[in-house]
């Protein structure tokens, strides 16, 4: 073979693999750019899925603050789904009204469904191949549903309420004036109150007293919760008390229950889970009241007004941020009686604290119902009025 040949071989086995080369590094540059944007995309629906999850959890919490049967619910649920979806951004730019595409509630289940979505992503490379856009969805449902338990409880225990067969002398289903109720297990009835129940219950929170009362479900009524005399146990058996107790055992600690009222107590208080009692002490009174009158000076002006049913010149943006609004336990009155060291919670109630009467060592303060709730799958105890959010889908 002649040289001219060989180096004519040479120079097409050179030039093929140039074409190979570079068809080979336009493919790279292709998968690379496709990357680019299907790495941008996801980043979109990423944001678009934590805008729907927040809005989910924001609208169900409707449903803590409200009874599921209450029309005002699903106002609030739909407002506030909104409002925390135009709150995110998708790839840094905030969420439009018009990309809130759907809220949509579902008061039977305590449930709100939301549906955020761009109806343009633009992309980079991928609009070469004549894809300028892509629309992005996601969507995402919360739920508001019963807790076992829940963190920053006062260590109060009050009595629920029950139907009364004998001492209930004008028939309003309260412990009234010289009334002295007392539960008996063959004659009284009780179950606890569900402000998502229009039917049943005769605890706090169930619509039993609502005939001929400006309150419904017990939301806004006044509670007088008295500590009886010396503390736990005590004779005296009716709802209309409280009785303190201890989340460490530490039953003679007035100092740790008097932080407890003041503050936050860390540690999760469990439905169906027994508490001691606090130990008969003459400084409880003095604990309480020092206790709750921290409560109210930390938001001073805060007063609850009976027309627009709401809590006024709080300091607090949102009223129920304010540390006047407080978890407190409620437990099934067949526990009452001579002897008792114990008890086990079966509710979390809300109350706003409007003082301590000195005179008759009572606690005062306003009924309000849902209380924020923690989630325990092993706990087989869940409370009516004690709620968590969670998401469902």
């Amino acid at each position: 073979m002649s040289t001219g040949r060989r180096k004519e071989g040479k120079n097409r086995r050179r030039g093929a693999t140039l074409v190979f080369a570079a068809i080979a590094l336009v493919t790279v540059g292709a998968t690379a750019a496709v990357a680019i944007d299907l790495g941008m995309l996801f980043k979109a629906r990423g944001d678009a899925q934590r805008a729907a999850e927040a809005a989910a959890l924001a609208g169900a919490s409707a449903f803590v603050d409200y009874a599921a049967v209450d029309p005002e619910a699903v106002d609030s649920a739909d407002v506030r789904a909104r409002r925390y979806a135009e709150s995110n951004a998708i790839l840094n730019h905030p969420v439009t009204a018009a990309e809130v595409t759907s809220v949509q509630t579902v008061p039977d289940s305590s449930l709100v469904r939301v549906v955020v979505g761009r109806a343009q992503v633009g992309t980079w490379f991928a609009r070469l191949l004549g894809v300028s856009s892509v629309p992005i969805n996601a969507g995402a449902a919360a739920r508001a549903e019963s807790a076992g338990g829940g963190k920053c409880v006062k260590p109060f225990a009050v009595p629920d309420t029950w139907n009364e067969s004998s001492q209930d002398s004008n028939g309003d289903d309260l412990e009234d004036g010289t009334e002295n109720w007392s539960y008996d297990p063959g004659d009284d009835t009780y179950n606890p109150g569900n402000p998502d129940d229009p039917n049943g219950g005769t605890g706090y929170g169930s619509r039993l007293r609502d005939d001929g009362s400006p309150y419904t479900s017990d939301y806004g009524r006044p509670l007088s919760l008295r500590l009886p005399d010396g503390a736990s146990p005590t004779p005296y058996t009716g709802p209309e008390q409280f009785r303190p107790f201890s989340s460490t055992g530490n039953t003679g600690d007035v100092d740790e229950y008097r932080d407890h009222v003041e503050g936050c107590d860390p540690r999760d208080i469990r439905l169906g889970q027994p508490y001691q009692l606090m130990n008969a002490d003459p400084q409880l009174p003095v604990a309480s009241q020092e206790g709750v009158d921290s409560l109210v000076q930390a938001d001073p002006d805060a007063h609850w007004d009976d027309n627009r049913e709401t809590v006024r010149d709080s300091r607090y943006a949102n009223w129920r941020d304010s540390p006047r609004v407080i978890k407190f336990g409620l437990f099934n009155p067949n526990q009452l009686g001579p002897g008792q060291s114990t008890v086990r919670l079966n509710n979390l109630g809300l109350l706003f604290v409007e003082g301590w009467d000195a005179a008759t060592n009572s606690l005062n303060g306003r009924f309000l119902f849902f209380s924020t709730g923690i989630g325990d799958l092993n706990n087989p105890s869940f409370g009516t009025l004690t709620k968590r959010l969670r998401l469902v889908e």
